[in-house]
């Protein structure tokens, strides 16, 4: 399981240093960098966070087990959005979301290539 989330998390930081250089920053320093690493922390902390939490409400709620992922991913992309304001700074708002969405599409179209990939590979 531990796995999982640390595949995400790099590369969920990868897509966001990669739009955020492109397309926020003229000059990509350290400190984006080490920016878009803590957002992408953050972002699987909390999915994890509220995924245990749910899981647990989930327990004595049979019919919150099968949206429970869905909601936590919510939260952690709502939560994900607020912090990212802090430390994406951008007159441009939107492109700040676009960047924050592109990467977690990008993330995630990545990680089912490797799922598929993985699977296909003879054992």
């Amino acid at each position: 399981m531990i796995w999982e989330e640390l595949v995400t998390i790099i590369i969920l930081w990868l897509s966001l240093s990669i739009f955020v250089s492109k397309y926020i920053v003229r000059e990509f320093k350290t400190h984006h960098l080490f920016a878009c690493l803590i957002l992408a922390l953050i972002f699987v902390a909390v999915w994890i966070i509220f995924s245990m939490i749910i899981g647990y409400i989930a327990q004595y709620w049979k019919e919150l087990g099968s949206i429970g992922g869905l909601i936590s991913l919510i939260v952690a992309m709502w939560i994900w959005f607020i912090i990212a304001r802090s430390l994406i700074e951008t007159q441009e708002w939107k492109i700040r979301e676009n960047v924050l969405f592109a990467s977690l599409i990008l993330t995630y179209g990545i990680y089912a290539l490797l799922l598929t990939i993985i699977e296909i590979l003879p054992k």
